[in-house]
């Protein structure tokens, strides 16, 4: 372990196995105020459909910039900083066309990169301070399918029609990565989701138990951290990459896939999830209960009264299904009436993954 500089609120300390992490300078109650930063960037989420690129309200493509020509709600939108600042100087000089509505919205991918590229070069002090040294997982990624996806999409993309040749192909990677593994999810003022780069909110290695909590002003966009248990002068710092509705299974294949790690906590390793059962099944052939006899290892669902047993892909499967009707914007009241009388499955806790 090497300690590698101090904040007011935490040191900063690393490892192999985590990289970079905080531990707490000062003791702090549940509630208390750690600490709080603007965001590096805003902007649109990844695979997502058009947004206003001033608010971030989903849009009809039928108003654009009057410069740039890419979509807005109009005049006050265009001139808000976040778009005016960033793409809107690039592709109103490179003359970049907006080719149209799609979900998910290609062209929108490059957008985020690009407004972390330009912040670079605004505030390179806080970049090469901040962010320069956040972990991107080229070397896991480069092996991935979306390596190659962001490689046509937003690398070429930016040095070619963006003609934004002064950034390398290898820096845009990193950026990509870096946002990737990184950025927070927030809401824009009307309430549509976005994501950010916090630089210091990003050192807090992930825990299912977190011991913070954060907050997120949808005007500044100001990030305020807070204690969510008592901690100790000296503890590490935790804060939750996923939705704590989630089972174990969805939240490691999430953090497997996005952020290249599984996850080693307490709640994690224990089938009954702390005594919550949020990855239990009811079972269908008796009163007994399924949990997952190695959370770990991908193992089996068995049931607690009788032989019953689900695979560890049987239960992804129901769960995909589950999250896919929750998507379609099914009810809570619907899924427990169609579950309920269901042949197929009966769950012990249908809302789990309700992000709404």
């Amino acid at each position: 372990m090497q300690c590698s500089n101090t904040n007011h609120s935490f040191q900063i300390h690393r490892n192999d196995t985590v990289g970079r992490y905080a531990v707490a300078n000062s003791h702090y109650k549940p509630g208390d105020e750690i600490f709080s930063e603007t965001p590096f960037a805003i902007g649109p989420k990844s695979d997502g459909p058009p947004v206003c690129l001033g608010c971030h309200i989903p849009v009809d493509c039928s108003t654009v910039c009057t410069s740039c020509k890419w979509p807005v709600c109009g005049r006050t939108c265009e001139t808000i900083s976040t778009h005016k600042e960033a793409e809107c100087i690039v592709f109103t000089r490179a003359k970049v066309p907006f080719q149209g509505p799609a979900n998910p919205c290609l062209q929108y991918e490059c957008i985020m990169p690009i407004r972390v590229l330009l912040a670079k070069l605004r505030n390179n002090e806080r970049w090469s301070r901040e962010v320069e040294m956040m972990e991107s997982h080229n070397l896991a990624r480069c092996t991935q399918p979306i390596w190659k996806f962001n490689e046509v999409n937003i690398v070429k993309y930016i040095r070619g029609p963006c003609k934004l040749g002064i950034f390398t192909e290898e820096l845009i990677h990193a950026v990509c990565g870096i946002l990737e593994c990184n950025a927070f999810e927030a809401y824009a003022k009307c309430g549509y989701p976005i994501r950010c780069l916090y630089p210091k909110l990003a050192i807090l290695s992930h825990n299912c138990v977190s011991n913070t909590m954060h907050s997120i002003d949808s005007e500044s966009f100001r990030v305020t951290v807070y204690a969510s248990t008592t901690i100790r002068d000296g503890e590490e710092l935790f804060s939750s990459y996923t939705y704590s509705l989630w089972p174990t299974l969805v939240r490691n294949e999430f953090l497997l896939d996005s952020k290249y790690f599984q996850c080693q906590c307490k709640r994690c390793s224990d089938p009954l999830e702390m005594g919550t059962h949020m990855s239990s099944l009811l079972c269908d052939n008796c009163d007994g209960i399924l949990t997952c006899e190695s959370p770990m290892n991908r193992g089996n669902w068995k049931c607690s009264h009788c032989a019953n047993c689900r695979t560890y892909l049987e239960v992804k499967t129901i769960f995909t299904t589950l999250q896919r009707e929750i998507d379609q914007n099914l009810t809570g009241e619907e899924l427990l009436v169609k579950y309920k009388s269901s042949t197929v499955e009966r769950f012990s806790l249908l809302m789990m993954f309700c992000k709404r």
